[in-house]
């Protein structure tokens, strides 16, 4: 058992061929290049987007509006007020 362990141990020298490993960049230079080369943007999250809101609709517009999310499924009501809106407040 101690062959088997001190086999493990032992570095193996021939495993890599030594022309293959490129010594020019250390890894902090490499560290130092990933961060210049500029930050990936994080996926904003729902509610950083959205904020929750209570508003009362004709009964008329709401049927429709929720046959539509049927039909849409997730999601579909809150594009649909969203896209209104947007509409809304660029024709003012």
């Amino acid at each position: 058992m101690e062959q088997l362990k001190n086999k493990i141990r032992r570095p193996v020298s021939n495993a890599v061929h030594s022309e293959l490993i490129d010594t020019t960049n250390t890894a902090r230079e490499l560290l130092s290049k990933s961060k210049n080369k500029g930050t990936v943007k994080k996926k904003e999250k729902f509610d950083e987007l959205y904020t929750r809101e209570t508003v009362w609709f004709k009964n008329d517009i709401k049927k429709i509006l929720d046959e539509l999310s049927i039909e849409g499924g997730r999601g579909t009501k809150t594009r649909i007020l969203n896209e209104a809106l947007d509409l809304y407040f660029k024709n003012l």
